[in-house]
């Protein structure tokens, strides 16, 4: 039995307002959603820029835990809530709908 998947990744520059590239990211997912995407990938690192080709400490300041994280919360809510989702799979934020 074959089936047919529509998968979307995501891609985009961010900056360090991390409310705004939260922002985006919503934003390009709700896009792949309503083009019928039913996997969504968004981009590891996508809360603030690209740092790990510079080694300083300050770029462990947002770190959070999964519980406290503000962007996995707002995510989640989102897909149970928007987007009807049954599995969020939470190493690289990626969404699978109800219908796959």
């Amino acid at each position: 039995m074959s089936r047919l998947v529509t998968v979307a990744a995501t891609q985009m520059k961010c900056d360090w307002n991390i409310r705004r590239n939260i922002d985006r990211a919503e934003q390009l997912v709700r896009e792949a959603a309503g083009q019928g995407a039913q996997i969504i990938l968004i981009q590891e690192l996508f809360e603030t820029p690209y740092f790990c080709i510079e080694q300083n400490h300050k770029h462990l300041d947002p770190a959070t835990t999964m519980k406290e994280n503000n962007t996995i919360k707002r995510f989640s809510s989102l897909a149970i809530t928007d987007w009807n989702v049954n599995r969020i799979f939470r190493t690289t934020p990626t969404w699978i709908s109800d219908d796959f």
